[in-house]
């Protein structure tokens, strides 16, 4: 019989992401950590300007509510948090939000890579780990020497557990 690392090692590679529906809970939060990346990995996103379209993209596009994020130059991290009481899937509802970018910031037009990585969180304790892992990308880039002097970050909406 393997071992589990051998037949996680015999699995595919995913190299799409799987969009699974939000699953509710019984009085919880529905929060969902997303990654998006720049076609290219280019870096586009690590200035004012960028971090402003997304931001007031977000903000027009409320089927889902963003919490903390933070902007590295070739992708950014984000949670969201239903805006909506049946808000549409985060994939439609992120190539929404990333047409309207491009519209506040042409830099940004057709720029963006075509899908999203969606991780519902389990409980608060995921979350704090997706959390801590967002503000140590900057650091661990070597970008900085302590995540509270990125620029590229902000918080839109609290998120409560």
């Amino acid at each position: 019989m393997m071992n589990n690392n051998k037949a996680m090692a015999a699995l595919p590679k995913r190299q799409y992401p799987a969009h699974h529906a939000p699953v509710e809970r019984f009085n919880e939060t529905i929060v969902i950590f997303c990654t998006v990346c720049i076609m290219g990995r280019d870096a586009l996103l690590d200035n004012d300007a960028a971090v402003q379209a997304v931001q007031r993209a977000w903000q027009n596009a409320m089927q889902w509510r963003v919490g903390e994020f933070l902007c590295m130059p070739d992708h950014l991290h984000f949670f969201c948090v239903p805006g909506l009481p049946h808000p549409e899937s985060v994939k439609e509802w992120c190539s929404y939000w990333k047409r309207l970018a491009g519209q506040y910031l042409p830099a940004l037009k057709g720029r963006w890579q075509m899908d999203v990585w969606d991780t519902q969180m389990r409980d608060v304790d995921h979350y704090t780990e997706k959390l801590s892992y967002m503000r140590q990308n900057p650091v661990r880039k070597e970008l900085v020497s302590h995540w509270g002097q990125w620029p590229h970050r902000g918080v839109l909406q609290a998120i409560r557990w």
